[in-house]
């Protein structure tokens, strides 16, 4: 082995090494932070997530949520999702946090994000997993407490993942 080349692998590695240690102490951290919403994000029922998120069963439909999803996909694992709001962004009055939801997934909490004045609008673009047909939902929260929720967008899985991720995990004979 060339000189050169010790060298250049040898950069590699402990870059690799330093990146991946640094990445491993950020998720750690993060899994211990206090305001992280872990009975959010473990709720295996739509209910049971709203109501750790925003304390509510049930929100009637807002118009000031746009909710974008196709009603159709072929790739369960990559749906798009497009999100905003029509609501003012000032520095007493703005949407502060945008739950995603999809109801028949195994935790329907699919993001959380969060929003300040310096964002100029309520919005976001995210792509989920859907494992069978279901619908998508997103909540609001202004910095007043204000709930805004959409309608439930029906989104229809052209292969179900139920199915296929029920027979990877059963045990061969």
């Amino acid at each position: 082995m060339q000189r050169r080349e010790f060298l250049r692998l040898s950069a590699m590695a402990s870059s690799l090494a330093v990146g991946a240690t640094l990445v491993g102490t950020r998720i750690a951290q993060a899994a211990q932070l206090d305001t992280w919403p872990a009975a959010a994000f473990a709720a295996e029922s739509l209910e049971a997530a709203l109501q750790a998120t925003v304390a509510k069963d049930q929100l009637p439909p807002s118009p000031k949520l746009r909710l974008r999803v196709p009603t159709t996909v072929e790739d369960p694992l990559s749906v798009p999702v497009s999100v905003a709001v029509d609501h003012p962004m000032h520095s007493d009055d703005y949407i502060e946090a945008l739950y995603i939801f999809v109801d028949h997934n195994p935790t329907p909490l699919a993001a959380i994000f969060h929003c300040s004045p310096a964002n100029g609008r309520a919005a976001c673009y995210l792509r989920v997993k859907v494992f069978q047909d279901s619908a998508v939902r997103v909540v609001a929260r202004s910095n007043r407490g204000q709930l805004f929720a959409s309608a439930p967008a029906p989104v229809r899985v052209g292969l179900p993942l139920a199915p296929l991720l029920k027979k990877s995990t059963e045990k061969k004979p």
